[in-house]
């Protein structure tokens, strides 16, 4: 997802290519989206006013290990709506405001894409666990597991320098993520996060009535 700590390098073309194409650093062994998943976050961060763009939020929809696209709210600011599609290698990056876009071939050596949830935390550790693999990364790392106030459970973590809380309710499906690291306290909020009853990558092909350019 595009946490606030990289948010105004995330809406740069290169940037949001670090984010989605995280080529040196594996995901969780096993674990890819059979169905299409489709994921709602947003931060809850005390330090951050109340009408930050950060604070608004994203979707994310992922299938098996090279299909993804992330879209984020409307920017007035600066008249910006991202749009971010993968089928990999193919890489097309929109506008929604003004129906621009650049496209990219992605160059290897591994045609993966990835969606970290902690993108913003500096640890290759953190980096591994992405959206769709929450569970099955804090199960592998052997994370601590307590009972949670509504009936789910919590799997808490540290690792360089980080404490991670991932609720979860009694299905096991990601409600919050909770950080605490060098940057803070903060929390990634799930509003949705379902498995849709659909696995054809029709939804990730080149979006139409977009002028596009070769990314240099």
């Amino acid at each position: 997802m595009l946490p606030y700590g990289n948010i105004e390098g995330m809406r740069s073309s290169a940037s949001a290519l670090a984010f989605l194409l995280l080529l040196a650093i594996p995901s969780h062994a096993g674990c890819v989206p059979k169905r299409v998943l489709h994921v709602v976050m947003r931060i809850d961060d005390p330090a951050l006013p109340a009408d930050h763009f950060a604070r608004k939020p994203r979707t994310v929809y992922r299938l098996g290990n090279h299909y993804g696209l992330v879209e984020e709210a409307y920017d007035p600011d600066r008249k910006l709506q991202l749009r971010v599609v993968v089928s990999e290698p193919d890489v097309w990056m929109v506008n929604l405001a003004d129906h621009s876009g650049q496209h990219m071939i992605d160059p290897g050596p591994s045609i993966d894409f990835h969606a970290p949830v902690l993108d913003a935390v500096d640890s290759k550790h953190w980096r591994q666990m992405e959206i769709g693999c929450e569970v099955p990364y804090m199960k592998a790392v052997k994370a601590a597991v307590a009972p949670s106030d509504d009936g789910g459970k919590q799997y808490t973590h540290s690792a360089e320098g980080t404490t991670v809380v991932l609720t979860v309710d009694r299905n096991e499906i990601p409600k919050r993520v909770d950080i605490n690291g060098a940057k803070g306290k903060y929390s990634m909020i799930y509003d949705t996060y379902e498995m849709l009853d659909d696995a054809s990558p029709a939804r990730f092909a080149k979006p139409q009535d977009v002028e596009f350019v070769e990314a240099k």
